[in-house]
């Protein structure tokens, strides 16, 4: 968490954090484990005191998923595995 030089949280922390609570309940809200699948999406400043949000690495089938929110469309379902089939011996 930035701090100014009298150790109180700056405007800019205070906008990084909030806008970072509200991207962590709008992933919940859309079906994300947050803290499984983001586990280091927070909020903080630059030294210059800019405001910004990590989401840090995550895994590609949550990338997937991340990517098909943004787009509006309904998220890949994981492929089951293919069965062999018998022949058909009629």
């Amino acid at each position: 968490m930035s701090a100014d030089t009298y150790g109180s949280v700056s405007t800019a922390a205070s906008l990084a954090h909030r806008t970072a609570a509200h991207l962590r309940e709008a992933l919940s809200a859309a079906g994300f484990d947050v803290d499984r699948d983001f586990p280091a999406l927070h909020g903080d400043t630059t030294a210059s005191d800019e405001p910004f949000i990590t989401l840090g690495r995550f895994r590609p089938a949550t990338a997937d998923r991340f990517a098909a929110l943004l787009l509006g469309v309904r998220p890949p379902m994981p492929t089951p595995p293919s069965t062999p089939t018998a022949p058909d011996r009629r």
